[in-house]
């Protein structure tokens, strides 16, 4: 019988630390990309309630000097 790397036990736990690796990194790739989504449904948010803030004091700034 041949032995090959893949029979190997550090082979195997190489393996097994790599997947795991890959694993951590895919969820913190989900992570970040969910929390830029998140900042950029907030941004949007702020800008329009800032525009509606604009246009009721604005409203109010003509309703008061008319």
């Amino acid at each position: 019988m041949i032995m090959t790397f893949e029979d190997l036990d550090a082979w195997r736990k190489a393996r097994m630390l790599v997947k795991a690796d890959y694993v951590l990194m895919a969820d913190a790739g989900s992570l970040v990309s969910g929390l830029i989504a998140s900042t950029r449904r907030r941004l949007a948010g702020k800008i329009a309630g800032t525009a509606t803030l604009i246009a009721i004091v604005g409203w109010c700034g003509l309703r008061f000097l008319s």
